[in-house]
């Protein structure tokens, strides 16, 4: 018997479409029967409005703060008074963290006072806590967590009790400095950064978004992992010649940047350390660096051992002599792609996220990609998969593979797959702003993870080839998807398929398909048999 999702009784697109996680358990201690069950057996509970948790099972029962009531996150200019001891069950707890997230988004909290007995501030345990002005740090904290006070934004004064014999705010500067090895861990948008500092740390600058300019002390030597995050104000940022190491994402969305200049000392660079800096118009690297160069005024910065674009901008040129791209231009407004003859290798969804690319090009002597005149799209060498097409291109006779994340930028409203394609790869369409309506050809015979994740605008998909599976995360995060049309022979709808689409009504669903529980989550469907 054929089964439908509500009722599918219109043509697929006559449908006109104009229409807290859940607590991740933290285990300590060792994993035994007993432990076990006596985790079970305490659960959360909230003191004095703060959400609370026992970590060991023993006469000194441990507290951690997990959260907080509505009540205290949000009373007019309050004081958030985290306390070193509370009572419960009749008896006092001792009270030695503050868990990842716990306090974060206390929108009417102006001032947080650690009590002395606090050992751990855990990673963004404040963050957005819009109206906080003053933090006071005890002695007892030796440690604090990464981006802890991410995106305070009205964030005035940290203060690191002078006994403190782990972290200090040497010279009133208002940041929270691990003594020993002088790494500034949190800072705030007043904050100085000392002379004596050696290290960012991670996410220590993370959405403060009122620096404009920031000027790193001479004696610094690295950049951790998001360190400067969102900094979406920032324009200019001055390197020094210390410096060895960036870190993962360290400028990550920092969307006003126009500059940056990398010093001849650097010897490391991570993944993704420029993603998002959609303002960037130039990229240098000092001469004299041994690990990285900037080859012809290319506006990018090359590893030089392997001549791997590791960094690029909007006025970025893949030079010839460039072998391979590794996430160079991963949310970068570039609007020309030209690929030299010696590049034959790109990361997986090298130009994901790039959605304003209108010309692209193909040295006619590569030996893995080929661009047929016209096609204004990057293919294989054979012409049978599509790598990448510019927003406005169609999809070249011959293609039989859509790779990953190549229809990314289309801004087609209405693309009908040609008879052909036999295969969608990875996120072919993942995140397309443009894109309304969709048609998949029966010569479809396998349809990646993700195809239409977070498609914005994307309302009604006729999927005619009989698939094996529509795969987990197929459509997840369409807010505007309205009707799905599933062919005769559909075998099974994955957990998690068409999670959060929350326009969703009519879904065709053949007799032979299996619908695992949990395709459907957060979806307004209801099965009618």
């Amino acid at each position: 018997m054929k089964k439908t999702l509500t009722t599918l009784s219109v043509v697929l697109f006559a449908a006109g479409a104009g229409a807290q996680t859940p607590e991740q358990e933290i285990t300590f201690g060792g994993p035994n029967d007993k432990v076990c069950s006596w985790y079970r057996e305490h659960k959360p509970f909230f003191v004095d409005g703060l959400e609370c948790k026992y970590l060991y099972p023993n006469p000194d029962t441990v507290v951690a703060i997990i959260g907080y009531s509505a009540s205290m996150g949000f009373a007019p200019d309050s004081v958030c008074r985290v306390p070193a001891f509370i009572v419960h069950d009749g008896m006092r707890r001792p009270v030695r963290q503050i868990f990842p997230n716990a306090l974060c988004g206390m929108l009417s909290v102006t001032s947080v006072i650690v009590e002395d007995g606090i050992e751990y501030i855990g990673d963004e345990a404040f963050r957005d806590c819009l109206n906080l002005r003053s933090v006071s740090i005890p002695a007892s904290v030796m440690g604090v967590g990464q981006a802890a006070f991410r995106s305070c934004i009205n964030l005035r004064e940290i203060v690191v009790d002078s006994r403190n014999e782990e972290l200090d705010s040497r010279d009133n500067c208002n940041a929270v400095i691990e003594t020993g090895n002088g790494r500034l861990l949190a800072a705030c948008p007043t904050t100085r950064i000392p002379s004596s500092v050696k290290k960012i740390g991670p996410g220590a600058f993370a959405g403060m978004e009122t620096f404009e300019e920031i000027v790193l002390p001479d004696g610094v030597e690295s950049i951790d992992v998001g360190a400067f995050e969102h900094c979406s104000n920032l324009k200019h940022i001055t390197l020094p010649k210390a410096l060895r190491r960036i870190d993962n994402g360290a400028f990550d969305g920092c969307q006003s940047l126009r500059s940056l200049r990398i010093p001849k000392g650097v010897t490391h660079i991570g993944s993704s350390c420029f993603t998002g800096c959609s303002s960037l118009t130039r990229m240098e690297v000092e001469k004299g660096n041994k690990v990285y160069d900037s080859r012809e005024h290319c506006n990018g910065i090359i590893r030089t051992a392997d001549s791997t674009l590791i960094g690029g901008c909007r006025t970025t040129v893949i030079v010839d002599g460039v072998s391979t791209l590794d996430y160079a231009f991963e949310r970068v407004p570039v609007h020309t792609v030209r690929i030299p003859k010696s590049l034959t290798k790109m990361s997986t969804g090298e130009f994901e996220f790039c959605h304003e690319i209108d010309t692209v090009s193909v040295d006619p002597d590569n030996p893995v990609f080929s661009s047929p005149e016209g096609a204004n799209a990057i293919l294989s060498k054979d012409g049978k998969t599509l790598v990448l097409a510019s927003r406005g291109a169609d999809i070249p006779a011959g293609v039989e593979v859509i790779g990953e994340c190549a229809l990314s930028g289309t801004n087609r409203k209405v693309v009908l797959l040609p008879e052909g394609i036999r295969e969608i790869s990875y996120g072919a369409f993942c995140l397309n702003e443009c894109v309304q309506r969709v048609v998949i050809p029966r010569s479809v015979g396998w349809m990646g993870e993700s195809t239409f994740s977070k498609c914005a605008k994307l309302e009604a998909v006729d999927i005619q080839a009989p698939l094996k599976a529509v795969l987990r995360g197929t459509f997840q995060g369409c807010p505007q998807l309205f009707v799905v049309f599933l062919a005769e022979g559909t075998k099974k709808i994955c957990r998690g398929a068409f999670r959060n689409c929350p326009l969703l009504r009519y879904v065709y669903v053949p007799a032979s398909c299996e619908v695992e529980d949990g395709a459907f989550e957060n979806c307004p469907l209801v099965e009618v048999k």
